[in-house]
């Protein structure tokens, strides 16, 4: 019987879960335990044992915990509001009212976006409401934590699974694994406190004995990401809070509008791995927070990977998103991967209508209670208009609140509402005079609401959080009705792209996407002939081409732990869309266009929209293999002739196949570019061995200890007065890296591959064993030279935090400037990188490295323009097909200037700047108009125009709103290198 099998029985015999073999007829089935064994099986096996437990909100309303589902949590939240709200009403004759109608309209609206609306409200106060979900004790002294809570701690002190992850805030789980354990830490993700606290340790393990990591928060996420390997060795196991603790509530995700960002990269990176590698089974936990993305959890892109064994309740409704899953995840007979439902539940004791839960109901009353009176006001009127337009009880709330909070951004915000408004319903009925006193008064309130936006949006350039900055869309939407209404078409739709972009960054994904929809409507009547012009001049159709660039930061290996935390998608897409503006095509190793799941299956086709952008394909230079030349299919036959060694990633099938169907086309043969392999792999040699050299070592050591200071100032160049110790340490390990590699160079082949390098130092999500490194050296190295090398690695792979990032520099730096360098040494004019500031270091050190006589060809690396700007990598990933079109189009005399190889004088800055203004992260001014006259505008454009407008509310908040899910991520705007060859 399959370990997963004997785990789940054991529940079974422990009374904690419970599988019915006969369900009542219903809609809504699943498999039962016997029928679902043969996939449960097979599953267990593809993942060589290794389990992953994903616990929902279920596990802890059993006793004594007793916390209340989700929906009841919500019921509590407005029923303590409404408590406090009337409690100076009297007679008090609207909350009997009030509580029935949320009672009858409560299944409308999902609980997250309640929390949603709340937050949005209260901003980082509400948050303080997650302070409920701390763990109680009781009478004895003991913490509440129930019979669950204790089975999960020791499946995870005892080694029995891999890993377990929650969306729970509370932390009954690790005060279950703290009186289980004393083998249990909590990562802060300081590289050096960590790697200090669990070398202390590991030391302390045994077989039968894990030490336990808890996970929590973004640094967490990103630390850990170096352990990896050791998932499933039974020393070390994971506790993940994905959704964040209540001990930390900066870290707590809540919110629909956080939801809608998606997870940072550092978490997303370790869903992929956990699905990849072990089963999941998923207790607990109704799939709701799937239903607007339902690759919210990666279970879409790493399908053709993920093994799930899901428990549902026998008979219960399911979310939305399990249904899409059944459909997305097929599951067949025999199957090692897919999607399997099964009839299951945990069983035990929960509160009663009498026996609610008191103490949690007190907490969130205590909340309430110190937001006062006025707040709770003003949570009710957006509630009441979240559910259903209750007029009569609005109004009554709303006029007891009405006078209690001012904000001068918010009544502006109000008269230019109220005059938009009549401009848009009665404007052109009015009187000559009448209509000119209106455009007054319109022009008037857009100097106002100029000045709020400056304030605004400076405050937030320094730093600064002020409270009502999440609202800044608001300002400059309603400016740009304003404009619209007076006929000012540029001004407006320029003050809508500012709003647009500024509510897509503070995650106002609903508003963002009704502005993009008037500005669609604002300019879908007129395709004007420059477009056309724009797109039959293209690179692709012309089969010619100007410039083509590198991006090194789209290396699959990379890309999808940036520095920010970005959503890797988003990321990319960014740096495509930069590539787009400023070059006519971009080169892409053969290994990144067929062999990233992030490129090709969410970029390339859209995700669920399984739709090839053209736009996006048409831009792309795979470089091949000149073995490849001959012959269709390339991409596939490339991907089939790579060594087992090579790193694999899930990439769709099908997409394979389409993309091979489109540069097959003889239209498009002319994209597909090739090289020497052997002599890359040569060159990738001669750098490794020249930057370990003993001639070079010392200025590859700084490099490496200047790096780890970058990494340790969060992406600053100065070392902190109490970094010593740090660098030090550093310092040592870099100086033992340089001797570990110059050892294993000499005993390599002269061509190299990366995949050996990263076996050798533990960089795959799958652990390498010894003997796997020793398959790649050469016939004639000796057995003495074999132990020295396993030696060093296991002192690599001991310390993966400290020595990792050294590792990626080492093996990574240089694999991306090989295909670079050689394409370089054969063009016919100046190649280009598209750099970020913190990647010129690498490309210094490199250029340094290929300056030796074992290299023909060397480069002198010139930047094209003095002076890059920075811009939002957010707002640049979002941009329209028919906004990329404009921008290129304004971009293309400096296109022609790089293809010369002239540099961008001053002048040319400010005119990108000028073209890229909608894209920095925030813009500062709104265009000054004059309203003359109103204008009628089409019946559509109005239609829409009003629409946003009913949406355009001005939110006086209660404190500065929740902080984004990842840092606002940065690019580099032109951020172009030149490498030029050298002259003899």
């Amino acid at each position: 019987m399959g370990k997963t099998r004997t785990l789940l029985e054991a529940a079974v015999a422990a009374g904690l879960l419970a599988f019915p073999t006969q369900v009542a007829q219903h809609v809504y089935e699943a498999n039962n335990l016997d029928e679902a064994t043969d996939w449960i099986e097979s599953f267990t096996e593809k993942a060589k044992g290794r389990a992953t437990l994903f616990l929902g909100a279920a596990i802890s309303t059993f006793k004594p915990t007793q916390l209340p589902m989700w929906n009841d949590f919500v019921q509590l939240l407005w029923a303590s509001a409404l408590e406090v709200a009337t409690a100076d009403m009297r007679p008090d004759r609207v909350s009997e009212g009030l509580l029935g109608f949320f009672e009858r309209t409560k299944d409308r609206v999902p609980n997250y976006m309640v929390t949603e609306v709340i937050a949005r409200r209260l901003g980082q106060q509400y948050l303080q409401v997650l302070d409920a979900f701390q763990a109680e004790k009781l009478q004895d002294g003991t913490y509440a934590f129930n019979e669950i809570h204790k089975w999960a701690a020791n499946l995870l002190a005892t080694g029995a699974v891999a890993a377990v992850m929650t969306t729970n805030f509370d932390n009954y789980l690790e005060k279950a694994i703290e009186e289980r354990t004393p083998l249990c830490y909590q990562i802060t993700g300081d590289p050096h406190v960590d790697g200090r606290e669990i070398s202390s340790r590991l030391y302390l393990t045994t077989a039968k004995s894990a030490l336990v990591l808890v996970v929590n928060g973004a640094k967490a996420f990103a630390f850990v990401r170096s352990l990896m390997p050791q998932l499933g060795s039974g020393k070390v196991t994971f506790l993940f809070k994905v959704h964040g603790s209540c001990y930390d509530p900066v870290s707590c995700i809540d919110t629909r509008l956080q939801r809608a960002q998606g997870l940072p990269s550092f978490a997303t990176d370790v869903l992929d791995i956990l699905l990849k590698r072990t089963v999941w089974l998923v207790a607990g936990f109704s799939g709701s927070d799937m239903n607007d993305n339902l690759d919210y959890l990666r279970f879409l892109s790493s399908k053709k990977e993920a093994a799930i064994i899901w428990l549902t309740y026998p008979g219960s409704r399911w979310e939305s998103a399990i249904h899409r899953l059944t459909s997305a995840m097929t599951l067949e007979k025999g199957s090692r991967t897919g999607f399997c439902l099964v009839n299951g539940h945990f069983v035990g004791e929960r509160h009663t209508e009498e026996s609610s839960f008191p103490q949690f109901g007190q907490k969130i009353l205590k909340w309430a209670q110190n937001l006062g009176p006025d707040w709770c006001k003003l949570l009710l009127v957006d509630l009441v208009a979240l559910f259903e337009d209750k007029k009569q009880s609005k109004r009554r709330l709303h006029n007891c609140c009405k006078h209690s909070i001012k904000i001068a951004p918010a009544k502006s915000c109000s008269e230019l509402w109220a005059l938009v408004h009549c401009a848009l319903r009665t404007g052109n009925r009015l009187q000559s005079e009448a209509r000119q006193d209106l455009c007054r008064r319109l022009t008037t309130g857009l100097e106002v609401l100029g000045g709020h936006h400056i304030r605004l949006q400076e405050a937030a350039t320094r730093g600064d959080h002020p409270q009502v900055h999440a609202q800044a869309w608001v300002v400059s939407a309603l400016s740009g009705l304003a404009m619209l209404c007076g006929g000012e078409v540029n001004g407006a739709a320029r003050a809508l792209e500012i709003s647009s972009g500024i509510a897509w960054l503070v995650g106002n994904y609903e508003h963002h996407q009704s502005i993009e929809g008037l500005l669609k409507v604002m300019f879908q009547a007129v395709r004007t002939s420059v477009d056309v012009e724009e797109e039959e001049d293209s690179p692709a159709c012309k089969q010619t081409v100007g410039c083509l660039a590198f991006s090194p930061a789209m290396d699959n290996v990379n890309s999808k732990m940036n520095k920010y935390g970005v959503p890797p998608q988003n990321y990319m897409r960014a740096l495509l869309h930069r590539s787009i503006l400023f070059a006519d095509g971009m080169i892409l190793p053969a290994n990144i266009i067929s062999n990233s799941t992030v490129l090709v299956d969410e970029v390339l086709f859209q995700g669920e929209r399984d739709e090839l952008n053209e736009v996006y394909i048409r831009h792309l230079y795979p470089a091949l293999p000149a073995e490849f030349r001959d012959g269709p299919r390339k991409l596939r036959r490339f991907l089939d002739t790579r060594p087992e060694s090579f790193i694999f990633e899930s990439v769709n099938d099908d997409h394979i196949a389409r993309m091979d169907d489109f540069f097959d086309n003889p239209a498009n043969a002319h994209q597909v570019l090739y090289f020497d392999e052997s002599l890359l792999g040569r060159n990738y040699g001669k750098y490794i061995r020249k930057a370990v050299d003993p001639l070079h070592r010392e200025a590859t050591i700084y490099h490496l200890v200047r790096l780890w200071k970058h990494i340790e100032a969060g992406g600053g160049w100065t070392e902190q007065p109490d970094h010593s110790e740090r660098s030090s340490a550093a310092k040592h390990a870099a100086e033992d890296l340089t001797d570990s590699l110059c050892l294993l160079t000499t005993l390599l082949p002269e061509a190299v591959r990366r995949s050996p390098l990263y076996k050798f130092a533990d960089l795959f999500d799958e652990a390498s064993d010894r003997d796997s490194i020793l398959a790649f050296l050469r016939s004639d190295a000796g057995e003495e030279a074999k132990l020295q090398l396993l030696q060093a690695r296991d002192r690599i792979i001991e310390k993966p935090w400290l020595y990792s990032p050294f590792c990626h520099e080492m093996f990574d730096a240089p694999y991306r400037a090989s295909l670079a360098f050689d394409y370089a040494s054969r063009a016919e004019v100046d190649t280009v990188l598209f750099l970020e500031e913190e990647e010129i270091p690498s490309w210094e050190f490199m250029s340094s490295d290929c300056h030796a006589k074992a290299f023909p060809t060397n480069f002198e690396a010139l930047p094209i323009s003095a002076d890059s700007r920075k811009y939002s990598s957010l707002l640049l990933s979002q941009m329209t097909p028919a906004t990329l079109r404009k921008a290129r189009r304004d971009l293309a005399p400096f296109r022609a200037k790089i293809v010369e190889g002239s540099a961008l004088v001053d002048d040319d800055v400010v005119r990108i700047e000028e073209a890229m203004a909608s894209f920095e992260s925030r813009s500062l001014a709104l265009p000054e108009v004059e309203i003359k006259a109103l204008v009628d505008l089409d019946p559509h454009v109005k239609q829409v125009a009003e629409l946003l407008l009913a949406q355009c509310v001005f939110l006086v908040r209660n404190g500065p709103p929740l902080d984004p899910m990842y840092e606002e991520a940065q690019i580099a705007v032109p951020g172009l290198l030149a490498l030029r060859r050298q002259q003899d």
